[in-house]
């Protein structure tokens, strides 16, 4: 992307020299806090955006284009915008902070860029915007859900998020089959680091955006998305997704479709009667003091946030075994289906039958591990 002039204040005049350096150092705090985001590292990508203060560095950004730009519409994103109007706003903020900076190689910044960083960024900031939390099954629920299978008859009605924005944070023993297809249309490895998964009421029904994070062993993530609209709620959930036209999202169908089957074990475990969750939110009191102390100050209350995160932890801390018959140790798949019940077994309900590990017992004696 080229170089352009500065923008101009709303009354028509050049910038004040006062005006110019505010309008740069806020690009350069915007454009410094989207790279930290985007930075593949051992943080989870929101909790990256969270210490990198993306949301605060956002709101000065769209304050300069709309005080200096005559641009109102990025300070008027809030959390009821649905993902594809955010990666719009947030494409049009980047662009507009390029040529403010100064950048060792701007002949390498292209559109293409632009939009490569965009991915992130929205989701990033639309999680933080909205009531969120990183979603965290044990590890004994993880094993439970990789031996699970979800029955065709239940309605998309029952996938429900816990909160408008979260982001699923899973193990390697979900995400094994996943990573075999779904990153294969690039051309180098790479591994799901978790997914963003927002809901949002729409004309007719209400829009899913899932969002696969990708670790490509590069140095930046790198993202795909799904977005579903759920006008039946009657219909299964997957069903909504084999409708989509393929023209309007990337990749293969098939191949995203692993992804919803994954956030819907999870999300589907939450709907069921004994499901076990604990809420671990952090201080927001704390949050509302940062926006409104001095840079030293803020600075304490910045390291005391940088450990901590909104989450929620579902699931049992150890599954238990049920031995029984002279058979070898093995599990017995779970399953979530729609079970009748009720007068003359006319209602329906969401069941979980967890997976069953069958003769317990007999592992140490065999000396090795079931999978």
């Amino acid at each position: 992307m080229s170089n352009t002039a500065l923008p101009i204040s709303a009354r028509g005049a050049p910038l004040t020299p006062a005006q110019t350096q505010q309008a740069r150092q806020s690009a350069r705090d915007f454009l410094e806090a989207v790279n930290t985001t985007q930075l593949t590292n051992r943080t989870l990508p929101p909790v990256r955006a969270l210490q990198a203060r993306l949301l605060h560095a956002w709101r000065e950004w769209a304050h300069v284009l709309e005080r200096y730009g005559n641009d109102p519409e990025p300070s008027g994103v809030h959390a009821g915008y649905v993902p594809t109007q955010t990666g719009r706003i947030t494409w049009n903020m980047i662009g507009k902070a390029i040529p403010l900076c100064s950048l060792k190689d701007p002949e390498q910044i292209t559109s293409e860029t632009v939009f490569a960083m965009s991915i992130p960024t929205t989701v990033a900031a639309l999680y933080l915007m909205r009531s969120h939390a990183v979603v965290e099954p044990t590890p004994a629920l993880q094993s439970w859900l990789a031996r699970t299978d979800v029955g065709d008859d239940i309605p998309a009605s029952f996938f429900r998020l816990p909160l408008p924005a979260i982001f699923l944070k899973l193990g390697p023993e979900l995400l094994e089959d996943v990573d075999a297809v779904f990153w294969r249309y690039l051309s180098h490895p790479c591994t799901t680091q978790g997914f963003y998964v927002f809901e949002t009421p729409v004309d007719g029904g209400r829009e899913l955006v899932f969002c696969a994070v990708g670790n490509s062993h590069l140095s930046t993530d790198v993202c795909q998305l799904l977005r579903v609209v759920i006008e039946d709620e009657r219909a299964s959930l997957v069903s909504a997704v084999r409708n989509i036209d393929p023209a309007t999202t990337d990749g293969n169908i098939d191949d995203l479709i692993p992804m919803v089957e994954l956030c819907a074990k999870v999300m589907l475990y939450l709907q069921t009667p004994n499901a076990i969750r604990i809420d671990e939110m952090r201080d927001d009191d704390a949050t509302a003091r940062l926006t409104r102390v001095r840079s030293k100050k803020a600075s304490r209350i910045e390291r005391k946030l940088a450990s901590r995160y909104n989450r929620i932890i579902i699931g049992p801390a150890q599954f238990h075994g049920h031995s029984g018959g002279e058979v070898s140790p093995h599990w017995r798949r779970g399953h979530m289906r729609m079970q009748a019940h009720g007068p003359q077994m006319s209602l329906r309900k969401l069941i979980f039958i967890a997976p069953t590990l069958i003769r317990a017992d007999r592992l140490n004696e065999s000396g090795r591990d079931i999978h």
